[in-house]
């Protein structure tokens, strides 16, 4: 029995695919490779590793791929300080062994009649064969480059700097006999930065798809009056 074609014992969300091993550098490579069965293929095209020895690359070369697109650890970073008045509060958040899959348009150019995107444009031709993303074709669909693939696989592990804020308490000395009793000056952000381990596109918290709302970045200044 193929046992990687087996659900059971998994994590929930583990994403299957098959397992890209390049692409394909010329036709008579892709004679002597086992045939890709998704639609025609051409040079520059990606390339799938044949599982089960078949000599034909289908669904029962599809394995288990990365991790869950829950991510199966997370983790914080709270501390703070103060001195003489000055008051630094910071709030790290990350996740870890999770894994993200680009689809759509963020993966795949002029997808539905739309547009090439910056992150895009280092695709293989026959002058630029180190490329990182396969070719773009209007002989075919390239139904074989849209295969869920180790290819469009990120790590979605990241540290995002969740809040920082920064405040200052005015002296009470300085209030006087004033009718304010509490006078303080801050200054916070909120979602100001992410740290992750691989070259996506998009944020790691995001579908792959990039169809879910975008998380907002915030930067306030306040002060806090207390009579």
């Amino acid at each position: 029995m193929n046992y990687w074609l087996q659900e059971a014992g998994y994590a929930r969300g583990l994403r299957r695919g098959y397992i890209a091993t390049g692409l394909f550098q010329s036709e008579a490579e892709i004679a002597a490779s086992p045939k890709q069965t998704f639609s025609e293929v051409q040079p520059g095209d990606i390339k799938y590793k044949d599982i089960n020895g078949d000599g034909l690359i289908d669904r029962n070369d599809q394995v288990p791929l990365g991790y869950g697109n829950v991510p199966s650890v997370f983790y914080g970073i709270n501390a703070g300080i103060s001195y003489k008045g000055i008051g630094l509060m910071v709030l790290f958040q990350g996740a870890g062994r999770t894994t993200q899959m680009l689809s759509e348009k963020v993966a795949f150019p002029f997808l539905s009649n739309g547009t090439i995107y910056e992150h895009q444009q280092d695709y293989w031709t026959p002058e630029n064969p180190d490329a990182s993303l396969p070719n773009i074709s209007t002989i075919n669909s390239n139904v074989n480059n849209t295969q869920s693939s180790s290819f469009w696989m990120k790590d979605a592990s990241y540290i995002r700097l969740k809040t920082l804020e920064l405040s200052y308490q005015f002296p009470e000395k300085w209030l006087g006999n004033s009718f304010i009793k509490n006078l303080q000056l801050f200054a916070n952000g909120y979602n100001l930065y992410v740290w992750s381990k691989d070259d996506s596109p998009l944020d790691p918290e995001d579908n792959g798809a990039s169809n879910t709302m975008p998380l907002t970045r915030n930067v306030s200044l306040g002060l806090s009056v207390r009579f």
